[in-house]
């Protein structure tokens, strides 16, 4: 009994196996024939015949369908189709500095040539630094200065100290040389020339300013004349401004002067305040002309008079900064995040569009994905078309 019971476990294995490889359509083709066969010889029944013509129905009503195409690669070239425009919209909503996540990006390369009547800058140097030009002391016969925290000229009697910064300093003679204007780390330097005059405020935390004379009259802090005939006297001017407070410098200069050349900066303004009637205090662009040259995309923008030139985050290096004739020259070289100018209240945005960037420096990269995206876009046009 044991052994029968295998012996029919596999006849019934063999049984199972055998159905699963029926071929149904080899089925149908087969009872065709039969049916065929048997109407040939008039021998079918009413049931076959019926059958017969049912089959025949099915498969008619099957040709009035279209075969539906594989649906893998059109729903490729839609997604691809797809990513091209999103892709394209960005390029073209999207400009230089809006995306500060895309490191080479984030920022605009520029140069910047502006001609000005005030400007105003955040130096970057961690130290004391000179923001006189490299052409040595500055000749001038006239010197003041305010808000000092100390007063010396060596050799003298002349020696004031005020701790709370508020001594006054003036100064006339007609040979006064300018030796050097230092500013603390982080100061805010605003610089405006008026007629023969350098009006210079700055907000540093130390501010000392050193100059020489063999002849000099003071008139404040106090009324009293110093004279050397051998070695110069050396005057030291120190504020320690703790409070932040503006220190103004004022001296009057004669032709060319260079200022804050070759200094660090982070910031960059071009506007001056303006009163107007009694309390009105209006801010006005001081550009008188200039050029902002987009490095990225080799493309330059002129300015004109009094137009608004706003910077946001400007990085680099002040190349030249010439004073003459009551007018500022500015070479600026560095980065910007964002830029803005044109007429007050009409300013554009002049940072390049990421396509414009990426058409000057990636042509290869944009006419390859053109060509993706055509193809894409084609070939779904195409197999809409071949549908009906």
């Amino acid at each position: 009994m044991p052994g029968f019971r295998r012996k029919k476990t596999s006849r019934n294995n063999s049984k199972e196996s055998a159905d699963k490889h029926v071929n149904p359509t080899a089925l149908i083709e087969k009872k065709i024939h039969e049916v065929l066969n048997k109407l040939a010889n008039n021998s079918a029944s009413v049931e076959e015949t019926l059958w017969l013509k049912n089959v025949y129905r099915a498969v008619t009503l099957k040709k009035q369908f279209p075969k539906a195409a594989p649906r893998t690669w059109q729903g490729t070239n839609v997604m691809l189709a797809m990513a091209c425009i999103i892709l394209g919209g960005m390029l073209l909503f999207f400009r230089v500095g809006d995306i500060p996540a895309l490191g080479f990006l984030s920022t605009n390369n520029v140069s910047i040539q502006v001609r000005c009547k005030a400007l105003q800058v955040s130096l970057v140097d961690s130290a004391m630094t000179n923001i006189m030009g490299t052409d040595g002391s500055v000749f001038t016969d006239q010197l003041e200065l305010n808000k000092l925290s100390m007063v010396t000229v060596s050799d003298t009697k002349l020696s004031f100290y005020d701790t709370i910064s508020g001594l006054n300093a003036k100064l006339r003679n007609d040979t006064i040389f300018l030796d050097e204007i230092e500013l603390g780390e982080a100061s805010v330097v605003k610089i405006r020339p008026l007629k023969d005059m350098i009006y210079i405020t700055t907000n540093g935390n130390l501010v000392r300013v050193t100059a020489s004379f063999n002849t000099a009259e003071f008139l404040e802090p106090v009324k009293e004349k110093v004279h050397s005939s051998d070695i110069p006297l050396f005057a030291r001017f120190e504020s320690n401004n703790n409070k932040g407070s503006e220190v103004n410098i004022k001296f009057r200069h004669n032709g060319l002067i260079n200022l804050l050349e070759g200094r660090r900066i982070n910031s960059l303004l071009f506007s001056d305040s303006y009163v107007y009637g009694a309390d009105i205090l209006k801010y006005m662009s001081t550009i008188q002309s200039g050029k902002l040259t987009l490095h990225d995309v080799n493309r330059s923008i002129d300015l004109n008079k009094q137009d608004r030139f706003i910077l946001q985050k400007p990085e680099g290096w002040i190349i030249d900064c010439s004073v003459e004739n009551g007018v500022i020259d500015l070479f600026f070289k560095g980065t910007v995040r964002d830029i803005k100018a044109g007429p007050d209240g009409s300013e554009k945005d002049m940072s390049p569009r990421l396509l414009e960037y990426v058409y000057k420096n990636q042509p290869l990269s944009l006419f390859w994905g053109s060509v993706v995206f055509l193809w894409g876009l084609l070939s779904s046009i195409i197999s809409q078309f071949k549908k009906t």
